[in-house]
């Protein structure tokens, strides 16, 4: 489903059809993260006394960033090998 929703997500609703210059999707949600990411390690320095959900945490924000990161590059080449290989067959 990733896999499939990856260009909407890369292009957004628009599309290249408006010519619209949106910034790519995924950027977007990497961005967040990584925000996400280092305002955790700020609340995480001022509260040192629970270690095992911190670092959980931390797994779970590494996990989301790597599986963003793998949604877009196999998007990225399944669009481009759909690019190539496309091929339209009219049976009427």
């Amino acid at each position: 489903l990733l896999l499939a929703a990856q260009e909407h997500i890369r292009l957004g609703s628009s599309s290249k059809k408006n010519g619209n210059s949106k910034p790519d999707g995924f950027a977007t949600i990497v961005n967040w993260i990584c925000d996400h990411f280092y305002t955790f390690g700020l609340e995480m320095d001022q509260n040192k006394k629970e270690l095992e959900q911190p670092h959980a945490n931390i797994k779970y924000i590494s996990s989301v960033l790597l599986l963003v990161n793998a949604t877009s590059q196999a998007g990225k080449t399944l669009h481009e090998y759909i690019q190539v290989h496309y091929e339209v067959y009219h049976f009427w």
